[in-house]
């Protein structure tokens, strides 16, 4: 379906720039959101109070953990079982074993027009769904998933837990949408929601753990972002390719240590969003947040800038390198 890498990234040349695909959301689920906040305070990150919370019909509680420009951390919990086992069973089994980020949202321009073009190179996908609740009486964003998306992952098969199928939904933000979020980014209240003690700017890369890295960089092409560099990232014990989209990558991951870390979270968990890499104004200041904690974190010379890594047992299943630009 896919094609080869060379022949995708050809023809991603020619795509205009406002149709890639702009890094929207990561989606975090954790057992319990009180907990998981309380714990990403400490680590230096500006949380929402409990009146922030928003109880979904689908079962799931959400909030937001904002910053200055790119995605957000969106923080998904069950609480409703019954509607989320019926509506959400993706997220209720991962909940048993695991927690995490799971998924990716994209906005795009059109998404009745992004499902004609991965209908057209082979995809099934769904119709263009309305967001589950109304803004002054209109619809504020459609979503598009692929089949399956919500369902949890087939035992029976090895599956691809990390290709851009299970992974990435898309989203058409609606014009009163975008201009309330324009009238919100510049008001001096919302200005206070992304001031983090640890100086967080903006989620940069999205890590995401494979097993054959040559299958899963034609996938993410395929859905149209855009091939980027290769990397070897010898402190996860992993080679990478990062493939790009508007305010937002995604470093792809696969094993080449069997010891490493990206190999050890294969082993526990399978594929998938496996951490972040959030771009910080000052490294020192976001240092002395986490040592405040008890926790001594080694700087040390990353791909994007000077580094300090917070594992994944410290932020509910999600790896954080915290980078200061060089």
């Amino acid at each position: 379906m896919h094609g080869s890498s060379a022949a995708l990234a050809q023809k991603a040349r020619y795509m205009h720039g406002r149709d890639v695909p702009r890094f929207a959301e990561v989606n975090v689920y954790v057992r319990n959101m009180e907990t998981a906040l309380d714990d990403y305070r400490k680590l230096g990150f500006r949380v929402p109070s409990k009146a922030d919370i928003y109880r979904l019909p689908s079962g799931l509680a959400v909030t937001e953990i904002l910053f200055q420009d790119g995605p957000v951390l969106e923080f998904r919990a069950v609480h409703n079982r019954r509607n989320s086992v019926r509506q959400r069973p993706r997220a209720v089994e991962f909940l048993k074993r695991n927690e995490g980020a799971l998924h990716l949202v994209l906005n795009v321009p059109s998404a009745t027009a992004k499902a004609v073009s991965l209908r057209r190179d082979g995809y099934r996908v769904s119709d263009p769904r309305p967001a589950p609740f109304l803004l002054r009486g209109q619809i504020p964003f459609w979503y598009l998933v692929f089949d399956g998306f919500f369902d949890p992952a087939d035992r029976a098969s090895t599956g691809e837990e990390g290709s851009p199928t299970r992974v990435v939904a898309f989203s058409e933000v609606s014009p009163i949408m975008r201009k309330r979020s324009r009238q919100t980014r510049s008001s001096r209240q919302f200005r206070q929601w992304f001031q983090h003690d640890n100086t967080a700017r903006a989620v940069r890369c999205v890590w995401i753990a494979v097993k054959d890295l040559e299958s899963a960089t034609g996938g993410y092409v395929s859905v149209g972002l855009l091939l980027g560099r290769r990397r070897k990232v010898r402190r996860l014990g992993a080679v990478g390719m990062e493939v790009n989209g508007r305010a937002g990558r995604i470093l792809l991951l696969q094993p080449s240590d069997a010891h490493g870390v990206v190999a050890s979270f294969v082993k526990g968990r399978g594929e998938g969003v496996m951490g972040l890499s959030i771009e910080v104004r000052n490294l020192l200041a976001a240092r002395r947040v986490i040592e405040g904690t008890g926790q001594r974190i080694v700087p040390y010379a990353g791909a994007y800038g000077r580094s300090l890594l917070v594992p994944a047992d410290r932020a509910h299943g999600v790896w954080i390198e915290m980078f200061q630009r060089r």
